[in-house]
C-alpha cells in the first residue's frame, strides 16, 4: 500500500505541475495573441501611412513633371511659331534673291553688249566670251 500511496502523492503533484504549467502556457500564449494583434494593427497602420507618403510623393513629383511638360510644351509652341515665320521669311528672301539674281543678269548682259558696241574688238569679246565661260564653269556666275 505504501507503493500506492508514493504513487499517488506523485500524481497528485504531476497534476498540479501540469495545471501550474497550462496556467503559465495559456497567459503567455494570451500574452502572444495580445502582442500577435498589437503588432497587426501596427503592421496595417504602419502600411497605411507607408500607401499615404508614397501617394503624396508621387503627386508631388507629378505636378512637378506637368509644370516641366507644360513649360516645354509652351517652348515649343513658341519655336513652331518662329519656324512658321521664319518660313515665310525665307519664301520672301527667296523671291526677292530671284529678283536681284534677274536684274543682275539683265545688267550683266548689258554691260556686256556696252563694252562690245563701245570698247571691244572681236579678239577681246572672244576672250570675253573665254572667261565668262570659265567662270560659269567654276560656279562663279
Amino acid at each position: 500500500m505504501m507503493t500506492l500511496a508514493l504513487s499517488d502523492y506523485w500524481t497528485i503533484g504531476m497534476f498540479a505541475v501540469n495545471l501550474v504549467f497550462n496556467a503559465v502556457l495559456a497567459i503567455a500564449l494570451l500574452y502572444v495573441r495580445q502582442n500577435t494583434s498589437r503588432v497587426g494593427a501596427l503592421e496595417k497602420n504602419l502600411e497605411q501611412r507607408a500607401e499615404q507618403l508614397i501617394e503624396s510623393k508621387l503627386s508631388g513629383v507629378a505636378s512637378h513633371l506637368e509644370g516641366v511638360i507644360g513649360v516645354v510644351n509652351e517652348r515649343v509652341s513658341n519655336i513652331r511659331e518662329r519656324l512658321a515665320s521664319g518660313d515665310a521669311n525665307f519664301a520672301d528672301l527667296d523671291k526677292r534673291d530671284r529678283e536681284l539674281e534677274a536684274r543682275f543678269a539683265l545688267r550683266f548682259d548689258q554691260l556686256k553688249d556696252y563694252l562690245h558696241k563701245h570698247f571691244a574688238t572681236k579678239d577681246d569679246t572672244i576672250v570675253l566670251h573665254k572667261r565668262i565661260d570659265v567662270l560659269k564653269q567654276q560656279g562663279q556666275l
